[in-house]
Formats: C-alpha cells, sequence, structure tokens
C-alpha cells in the first residue's frame, strides 16, 4: 500500500501533467500569442510556475517565444505528433477494405503494422475463420529479424537498420530463428529484391507468416500487410495464390496514402 508521501509525489506528478497540458491547450486554441500574466490568470495558478512550464515546454519545441513581445505561442512539436496521429488515422481508414477482401479471399488472418523508421507495431487486424486462428495484440511489437513484417523493415528501411539490430545480437525467437548474422543480409538481399517477406515457424512455432510493404509517396516503407495462419493451414505453397492479393491491397493503401499528401 503506497504511503501518504507517495501519494502526494504521485498527485504532485498528475498535477504537472494536467498542467502542461491545458498550457498547450491553452496556446493551441488562443487565437494570438498568449502572456505569462494571461496563462496564469486563466488557468488560476502563479506566474513562477506558468513561467516555469513554458521554459520546458520551449526547451521540447512544444512553445515558443516570440522576441519582440516575449509572449508565447504553440510550438512546431504539437504540429508534428497531430500529423503523426492523422498518418496514422488515414492508413487505419484506408488499409481497412482492403483487409476485408484479402480476408474474405484466404479466410486467414490479416495483420496491418506500422513503421516508425525503428521499430514495427500491429495497429490493426482481422482475426482468421478457421477452428485455430491465429491473433495478435494490436500494439505488439514485432521481431525485425524474426517476422516476416519485420524482414520487411530491415529490407526496406534505413541500411543502418539491419545492422544496428544485427549489433544488438540476433536472439532465436525459435529453432529455426535466423541468428546468422550474414545469412540474415543474404536473406534482407533477396527480400528487398523480391518485394515480399514469407516466414515459417521463425516467430513462433507452428505460425507461418507472408507479408508485403506499403510504401508511401517517396517509396518509404510506412507499413506492412501480412497474412498470419497456423503452419498446417498456410504452408509456403499458398504464396502463389495468396501473394498476389496481398500485393494488391498493399497498393491499393500506398496510393491511397499518397494522394492525400
Amino acid at each position: 500500500m503506497p504511503t501518504l508521501l507517495q501519494k502526494k509525489k504521485s498527485e504532485g506528478g498528475i498535477q504537472a501533467v494536467t498542467l502542461a497540458l491545458q498550457i498547450i491547450e491553452a496556446l493551441a486554441f488562443a487565437d494570438r500569442p498568449q502572456g505569462v500574466t494571461e496563462l496564469a490568470k486563466t488557468l488560476g495558478t502563479t506566474k513562477t510556475r506558468i513561467f516555469n512550464y513554458l521554459r520546458t515546454l520551449a526547451e521540447h519545441g512544444y512553445a515558443v517565444q516570440e522576441p519582440e513581445t516575449e509572449r508565447y505561442r504553440i510550438g512546431v512539436r504539437v504540429s508534428q505528433l497531430g500529423g503523426a496521429v492523422a498518418n496514422e488515422f488515414n492508413l487505419l481508414s484506408l488499409s481497412r477494405a482492403p483487409m476485408r477482401r484479402v480476408h474474405q479471399a484466404v479466410g486467414h488472418t490479416v495483420v496491418l503494422s506500422k513503421f516508425d523508421g525503428a521499430t514495427l507495431y500491429t495497429v490493426d487486424q482481422i482475426e482468421g475463420i478457421s477452428m485455430l486462428k491465429i491473433s495478435v495484440a494490436i500494439g505488439n511489437v514485432l521481431g525485425l529479424h524474426s517476422s516476416a513484417q519485420g524482414k520487411l523493415a530491415l529490407a526496406f528501411g534505413s541500411p543502418r537498420l539491419l545492422e544496428s539490430t544485427i549489433a544488438q545480437g540476433l536472439k532465436p525467437a525459435t529453432k529455426v530463428t535466423i541468428t546468422d548474422p550474414e545469412r540474415l543480409r543474404r536473406e534482407i538481399k533477396t527480400i528487398r529484391s523480391r518485394g515480399w517477406a514469407f516466414t515459417s515457424n521463425e516467430t513462433r512455432v507452428g505460425v507461418n507468416a507472408l507479408a508485403v510493404p506499403i510504401l508511401d509517396r517517396p517509396r518509404q516503407l510506412v507499413a506492412t500487410l501480412a497474412i498470419v495462419a497456423v503452419a498446417d493451414d498456410f504452408p509456403q505453397r499458398s504464396i502463389d495464390r495468396a501473394l498476389p492479393l496481398l500485393q494488391g491491397a498493399a497498393a491499393e493503401i500506398s496510393s491511397g496514402l499518397s494522394a492525400r499528401h
């Protein structure tokens, strides 16, 4: 059970976050730059406290002080965050119909994963209809060297990502996960050339996955689309039928993303 002192610290932390958010919102929705005194009056706190918060927010790009008036306006970092949220919303809204068509055609779980330049995490899925269906937790971070989606990130992301992944150590998720750096480099080169990745039992025993990249207008990897299924239900010979469906869906999503820029 937390002590009274711990409770006070926790409450203080929550209050600090609340005030920081209130300042950001006040700056964002104001029709003109705001002064310290004005913000303190609006938010019901001291000028010293507001000034200290504004200084911290400015250091991190969430607020900007105008030299002439010494008033503050919203910083570019807030705009960047808003853009990131909008991009993810666009990705989800554009992907749902193509994902549904793939799912209806193959009956297996279809997974959409977002790539942020360094990590790959699941953002949406449509579960398969078989008795032994695969379900992937939303927000789950995927192994870059052990999953079909992750290998696409290594193939189409920055070349530095592959080398940094190798430098961190290629830990096996299963006994067939590639842990030899040279073998991984060869496979990533092949994946980059052919434009898709397939893994069998590498992420989890008994699970196969086929994945293709979703590229934005500058031909940068923004996401992956994958079919994930029980290995017996989705053997390697299934690639010939499933790959064109995945590639068509990914191309549709990529086209939609490019059109919205």
